[in-house]
């Protein structure tokens, strides 16, 4: 059953029903669902669908031979628009592969698209799963013909309400435990089965023989060589070694190694650097820290990389329960900041605040963090503190709270607090009219 990508699919049906030819590029990394966005869009209209593979030239010609009877896919299509006026979608799937190998074959098909003879009835989607390659190498293996794509656009994770129209059964508190661990790629969440309980999903996470266990190594070896290299600074960061210098005490690798090294990992969307909101105190915050931003990545790198010879049913019920009590709650935080950041942005979109955003940001602080914080143009913030914890926000977490923005010297116009679980009478009392402080419990998110 196809599931979210509704605002690509309306991108996608918006540049189909252009009275004009159009191009577009739509990239990602490997499993964000890419395959079956385009096959749900050219399913009731004409196509041409062709995969690449990283092959030579010659063999890419004899692939198109064995499709479609002839080997240039150029005159396929050629062929097609002149035998008939219907309008033709043209889909090049890993279509890196068919530029490196034989660009000349590729431009002669993407200037079809300023074809007078055919205006109108033909429609080009290029797709890549190396990001690296489409951000950083598609400008200069093309270059002003890059210009021909009208656009080139991005899919990223499944938002949480994507989540939880794939997960229907699924609560909100849910929803944010099984994307801490699987994320938001389409791919990965496939294999969570709804039927089996949370615990008895993530015991099959230290399987060897399941196919998730080779996610990991299939997008890095895609992309990278020296694995290991990679491996040992994705194993340090999982462990919460996210300054430079924590990840080359941690690691032994030079400084200017790592460097190179975290940029790759950046280019392929592996890695984020994290950057400190700038119009606060800069003395007291942490700069420059580099996570993994793939939250199954961050899992597997975190549990399972040094678990796998965990075998014994024990002792894997052992080390699953004592991960999912005990470990998980970073994640589960994180994933809660993220929910009520997007809450907050959503709010001031549809005017529910009075806010006219232009970034969001955090604040990292070396005696605690501010995770949310929107800043407009005359750089007004708006800052909120997140709670997951089993207990209600009380007095001391809002001193906690006060502190750290006393740290940042941060002047904000509200402080929104968010509570799994509530806050206590007190707070609610003291605080149910405050100009400046706002509670939101979980039922409003």
């Amino acid at each position: 059953m196809f599931i979210g990508r509704l605002d690509e699919l309306k991108k996608l049906n918006k540049y189909y029903i252009n009275s004009k030819n159009s191009a577009c590029v739509m990239y990602s990394i490997p499993g964000m669902g890419k395959t079956e966005l385009v096959s749900k869009f050219i399913s009731d209209k004409e196509s041409v669908y062709h995969v690449f593979s990283d092959m030579t030239a010659d063999d890419i010609k004899r692939s198109v031979f064995n499709a479609y009877g002839k080997e240039s896919l150029y005159e396929v299509i050629l062929e097609k628009l002149s035998s008939s006026n219907k309008k033709y979608v043209i889909v090049l799937d890993e279509f890196q592969y068919l530029v490196s190998a034989d660009k000349k074959e590729f431009l002669s098909i993407l200037d079809l698209i300023e074809n007078l003879n055919y205006d109108g009835r033909l429609m080009l989607i290029c797709t890549s799963s190396s990001v690296k390659w489409t951000e950083n190498e598609m400008g200069s293996a093309l270059g002003i013909k890059a210009l021909k794509f009208g656009e080139i656009f991005k899919l990223n994770e499944f938002s949480m309400l994507e989540i939880m129209s794939m997960f229907s059964e699924f609560t909100l508190e849910d929803a944010i435990k099984v994307y801490s661990v699987y994320g938001g790629i389409p791919a990965v969440l496939s294999f969570y089965d709804s039927n089996k309980s949370f615990k008895d999903n993530i015991k099959e996470l230290f399987d060897r023989n399941k196919i998730m266990n080779y996610y990991p190594e299939y997008l890095l070896k895609k992309e990278l060589r020296e694995l290991s290299q990679y491996n040992a600074l994705l194993l340090s960061m999982a462990d919460n070694c996210w300054k430079l210098n924590d990840i080359y005490e941690r690691t032994g690798f030079s400084r200017p190694k790592i460097s190179v090294y975290i940029k790759n990992l950046i280019d392929i969307d592996v890695v984020e650097k994290v950057f400190s909101y700038n119009g606060m105190n800069s003395k007291n915050s942490m700069k420059g820290l580099y996570r993994i931003k793939i939250p199954f990545l961050n899992f597997y790198y975190r549990y399972v990389m040094f678990n796998h010879n965990v075998i014994d049913d024990k002792q894997i019920d052992e080390l699953v329960e004592d991960i999912i009590d005990n470990k998980l709650v970073d994640e589960y935080r994180r994933t809660y900041e993220s929910i009520c950041m997007d809450y907050l942005k959503l709010s001031c979109k549809y005017n529910k605040i009075d806010f006219n955003y232009t970034s969001c940001w955090g604040w990292y602080g070396k005696n605690g963090d501010i995770p949310i914080i929107l800043a407009n143009d005359s750089q007004d913030i708006l800052v909120g503190f997140c709670k997951w914890e089993d207990t209600q926000v009380d007095a001391d977490d809002i001193k906690a709270y006060k502190k750290i923005i006393k740290s940042s010297k941060a002047a904000p116009k509200k402080i929104y607090i968010f509570s799994k679980e509530g806050f206590t009478k007190q707070i609610n009392r003291k605080y149910k009219e405050d100009e400046v402080f706002v509670l939101i419990n979980n039922s409003e998110l």
